[in-house]
């Protein structure tokens, strides 16, 4: 860890996400020197070595799309233990990002409280529980975004037809043919997003959709009122259990009081705190400089 005194460097990857050139500006303005890096094309392993005698941490905040996470995984992986370098997020944030069947087998592992769901590889079993589940319910793509590769089926006879056709796709087409059903959530005009940095609530609020999805880029409005404390406390405790440097979840939050976590992520928009003047990026750099100087 560098002194306080001493200015750090920090090398920050580029990303078709345009969160990375908020990263820069606001470490800039802390007094951060900043070494731009291409993570992405052949060479990235020769450009993380050229500047790692110069940079104290990396950062990237990268895209997930499909499969394109295991591509982050082996730079985060090299970062991590060749380079040995700390990364943010690190591969204890990233290693779920964005796979809802990681996230799954996880969430199950910590007990936490889930949605009901089956997930099957397999197009007989499939179909066996096409005949035994209530409808409707939902089927998620494992790395969809934005509430996009989300739907719901409302019957046996269109689940079949999905089942159709995610099973006959060509083997090179879709490297994981699997169904990811989740029980449907009725009369649920919102879910929770909470967001910690540190040890600390950075943000909270409703996601107020106009039909059963609530994502903010969908057209949901955000709501700061009444956020209940115990879903504060429940992801504080994982944050902190799991030591992540940031995370986001979203939970729906049951009429009796309970809540079921939805899903968490390491990158998340920040449109919702900025409508209040919440400025996350900025709190998230502060974050990451005072992690590196304490």
């Amino acid at each position: 860890r560098k002194s306080k005194n001493k200015k750090l460097t920090i090398g920050v990857g580029q990303a078709w996400f345009p969160a990375w050139k908020e990263y820069v500006r606001h470490l800039k303005n802390l007094g951060v020197s900043v070494i731009i890096l291409d993570l992405y094309n052949p060479g990235w392993a020769d450009r993380l070595y050229r500047v790692k005698d110069k940079v104290d941490a990396y950062l990237w905040h990268s895209d997930t799309w499909h499969e394109d996470y295991r591509k982050i995984h082996d730079r985060i992986f090299f970062i991590e233990h060749f380079i040995k370098k700390p990364v943010f997020p690190n591969m204890s944030m990233y290693y779920s990002y964005n796979d809802k069947l990681k996230q799954y087998e996880i969430f199950k592992h910590l007990k936490l409280p889930i949605i009901p769901t089956f997930i099957t590889f397999f197009e007989d079993r499939a179909l066996i529980i096409a005949d035994k589940i209530s409808y409707p319910v939902i089927v998620k793509d494992s790395y969809g975004a934005v509430g996009e590769e989300v739907i719901k089926i409302n019957s046996k006879r269109e689940m079949k037809k999905k089942i159709k056709k995610v099973f006959s796709k060509p083997q090179d087409k879709n490297i994981k043919k699997y169904l990811y059903i989740q029980k449907f959530m009725p009369n649920m005009d919102r879910d929770l997003r909470v967001i910690t940095i540190g040890n600390k609530i950075a943000s909270a609020y409703w996601r107020i959709g106009n039909g059963w999805k609530h994502n903010i880029t969908q057209g949901a409005r955000p709501d700061f009122n009444n956020i209940p404390k115990s879903a504060l406390d429940f992801c504080l405790k994982i944050s902190k259990q799991q030591k992540f440097h940031w995370m986001s979840y979203d939970l729906f939050i049951l009429p009796n009081g309970g809540l079921k976590l939805i899903e968490w992520s390491c990158n998340f928009g920040i449109k919702g705190p900025l409508s209040k003047y919440i400025n996350i990026r900025k709190m998230q750099m502060e974050y990451l400089v005072n992690y590196l100087k304490r």
